[in-house]
């Protein structure tokens, strides 16, 4: 017993049918389990379908698919050898198909035969006596020929020379009527020649004419009715054949279709993956030349931008702004308000003005760092995700 991963193989599933066949030129085989599972297995990539099979299946259809290599190279061999092997299987599996629908047939046949046989035994053992009887009653004749003129005796012998003495076959369909008309020859003989045998003799002649008569009559209906019975059992063979050649079509049929879909699927989804790779790839190189020419968003801002020139524009009029506070704060804690209301008016109205300036230099400063940042996260995005 056998055990793979935890379980066991010889009380678990095993294969009981396989067949193999030709699709779109590549050899498959189908693996049917005894719980019903199904694998196809192309031997030219190794590949099997359903992709989602367990582990269990999976051994046991590579251990038959390796008997199966293993198969192939002998036929391989012996093909070389010059022994054809897929007339050899054909002829096989023909006889296989054939032994089992005669097994099925064989026990009525086989009844019919023996019923035959026996009632042909006791055609032959009567034929037998009846020859016996005859053989006798000429060595009577032949002793008693000294009363018979030696010209009518030559011609008597002449006469029954003529008549054919070969052997006849028991399984000949005309095996009583032939007997009987060979009797029936020698009793026209007899009536030419009458003085040779007694009247009693004829009688028994006679007798056994009609009596191979009948059974002749009984061999024909014997032979009618076995050759009605044979006739049916063609027709019935003949019959399951086309439904077996019918039903083999139409899996084949089913097969290919099966593989023609499968294998459009296939061909459509690796299109499809190439594609995609491709997409990939030059996304990729896009990717890899943008990182390579602005590896930061710094970087990007310098090149895109004149941020330093706003930066510094900005930290002037700040400077401007801070040194004007500090001169007017300063003057102011000094003087106060000593100075006439003009001049106050005129000296908070110059640090608004500077105060002004340096927002308006912040925010444009600001605006641009924003505006680039953004730029650069766009295109971040349409190369690199």
């Amino acid at each position: 017993m056998k055990i793979y991963g935890g379980f066991s193989v010889s009380e678990g599933i095993k294969i009981t049918n396989t067949k193999s066949g030709i699709i779109n030129g590549v050899r498959t085989e189908r693996i049917v389990f005894s719980d019903g599972k199904t694998i196809y297995w192309r031997s030219d990539k190794n590949t099997y379908l359903p992709k989602d099979v367990p582990e269990k299946y999976l051994i046991l259809a590579r251990e038959h698919m390796q008997r199966r290599s293993s198969e192939d190279e002998v036929a391989r061999i012996m093909k070389e050898r010059g022994y054809n092997s897929e007339n050899y299987k054909k002829k096989t599996n023909r006889r296989k198909r054939c032994d089992s629908i005669i097994q099925t047939i064989k026990a009525p046949i086989l009844a019919l035969l023996g019923i035959t046989v026996i009632i042909g035994s006791v055609f032959v053992f009567f034929v037998c006596v009846s020859d016996s009887k005859i053989q006798k009653r000429n060595s009577d004749f032949e002793d008693n020929i000294s009363s018979v003129s030696s010209q009518e005796y030559k011609d008597y012998l002449s006469c029954i020379n003529k008549i054919d003495s070969s052997n006849i076959s028991y399984d000949d369909e005309k095996f009583w009527d032939k007997h009987a008309k060979r009797y029936e020859e020698k009793l026209s003989c007899y009536k030419q020649f009458p003085n040779v045998i007694s009247a009693s003799e004829k009688r028994s002649l006679e007798k056994t004419i009609s009596e191979f008569k009948e059974k002749a009559s009984s061999q024909e209906k014997n032979n009618i009715e076995y050759r009605k019975k044979m006739a049916e059992i063609d027709r019935d063979l003949q019959k399951k054949l086309a439904e077996y050649d019918r039903e083999k079509e139409q899996y084949d049929r089913e097969l290919d279709e099966w593989f023609a879909e499968y294998d459009k699927k296939e061909s459509e989804r690796k299109a499809q993956d190439e594609k995609e790779t491709a997409e990939r790839n030059a996304k990729n190189a896009r990717c890899a030349d943008f990182r390579e020419q602005y590896p930061d968003v710094d970087t990007y801002k310098k090149e895109k931008g004149n941020l330093d020139e706003l930066y510094n524009s900005y930290q002037s009029a700040q400077s401007a702004y801070n040194s004007a506070y500090d001169s007017y704060s300063n003057w102011m804690s000094k003087y106060g308000t000593k100075h006439s209301a003009e001049y106050l008016t005129r000296q908070s109205d110059l640090l608004a003005e500077k105060r002004a300036k340096m927002e308006s230099a912040r925010s444009a400063w600001s605006s641009a760092n924003i505006s680039l940042g953004d730029a650069y996260n766009d295109e971040y995005r349409q190369a690199c995700l």
